[in-house]
């Protein structure tokens, strides 16, 4: 429980962007990634939480395009270390979809399906 806990606080203080006003995908930087999405999914978080709204618009602003989710800005990041650029990643958008069902915004997460 205290491992846990430790992580929760960790998380928290050091994957939270104030400028973003997001979480973000590693400590001391900007960048986005889209595995946040899990976060509500697995009740880490409440998917109307302020904070896990203003990620959701976060996201929406950089990584979303059109109905797909990329996972993260490889021409920010390049953690991946394979040249090009980076497509939609299924799993995402399914994630996204959901984060939007579960948060209430149910006519949202029908359009983008």
């Amino acid at each position: 429980m205290q491992t846990r806990d430790a992580i929760r606080q960790d998380i928290f203080e050091n994957f939270w962007d104030d400028e973003l006003q997001s979480f973000v995908q590693c400590k001391g930087t900007k960048d986005l990634d889209a595995s946040v999405l899990l976060m509500p999914l697995m009740r880490f978080i409440s998917p109307v939480d302020p904070m896990w709204r203003s990620t959701m618009k976060a996201i929406e602003g950089r990584l979303v395009e059109d109905t797909f989710v990329r996972r993260y800005e490889a021409e920010r990041t390049h953690v991946d270390g394979i040249p090009g650029g980076e497509g939609s990643f299924t799993a995402c958008s399914f994630w996204y979809i959901e984060c939007l069902a579960r948060a209430g915004e149910l006519e949202k997460a029908q359009f983008v399906i």
